[in-house]
């Protein structure tokens, strides 16, 4: 499960995303990462929900496991990120 661009929508290759998250009916911006937080506490690593990929040069947010409707969206950003906070690995 990933964010993807409108030209990628519903592709049924092996690679191609699944589900997508349109977040155009909630605010106005192109930039659907708003959605997505970074875990900064080690309570909040126990929640990561996303993990970063890439495609080219391009990043995208997959799935870890199934998201219920509501939840906050979590990834790892690594141990670099936040200075004081080594990440949840």
């Amino acid at each position: 499960y990933v964010w993807c661009p409108p030209d990628r929508r519903q592709s049924a290759g092996p690679m191609d995303p699944s589900f997508c998250v349109d977040g155009r009916e909630v605010a106005s911006s192109d930039n659907p990462a708003r959605f997505v937080n970074g875990a900064r506490t080690l309570e909040q690593c126990k929640e990561v929900n996303l993990e970063i990929c890439e495609l080219g040069e391009v990043a995208y947010f997959r799935t870890l496991k199934a998201i219920p409707v509501g939840s906050e969206l979590l990834v790892d950003y690594g141990p670099g990120y936040w200075s004081d906070f080594g990440g949840c690995q």
